[in-house]
């Protein structure tokens, strides 16, 4: 995998690169995008509030993955980490070399506190890691 855009950051685990919240954030701000492979539901509740993120759900990665822009760095983001390591090895089998995971997903994300936008009128019940919430920030966009 290439290094070409991410230099030093991150670490490979199993051929992959996996970047913490804070370096995808920092990498986001000079013109990566943040594929979300979320699924509908959930991206209704909460968004990563970031410039560049396009949002193609895990299960239509296969008829939809001609819309990631190739020449660009892609940072892969789901709710807690697992559903972004299956389009990572697609998207790499079909060529993709400049990609990365946000290890942690959403869920490490908001805990390391960067913003994330809400809509307050969708919001899910149940034990899954992307039900985790962080202490709520009075100052935070909801």
């Amino acid at each position: 995998m290439s290094r070409t855009f991410f230099n030093s950051k991150g670490i490979f685990i199993n051929e992959l690169l996996c970047l913490t919240a804070k370096e995808a954030n920092e990498l986001l701000s000079v013109n990566a995008v943040l594929l979300d492979v979320r699924p509908e539901f959930e991206v209704a509740m909460r968004q990563f509030d970031v410039k560049n993120v396009i949002y193609i759900p895990h299960f239509q990665i296969e008829s939809r993955y001609h819309e990631i822009p190739a020449e660009q760095a892609v940072i892969l983001a789901d709710a807690s980490g697992l559903r972004s390591k299956e389009v990572a090895v697609f998207l790499k089998n079909k060529g993709f070399s400049n990609i990365a995971l946000l290890a942690g997903g959403m869920v490490d994300w908001e805990r390391a506190g960067f913003s994330v936008t809400r809509n307050k009128g969708n919001t899910l019940h149940g034990q899954c890691p992307c039900m985790l919430n962080v202490k709520p920030d009075p100052s935070q966009k909801l």
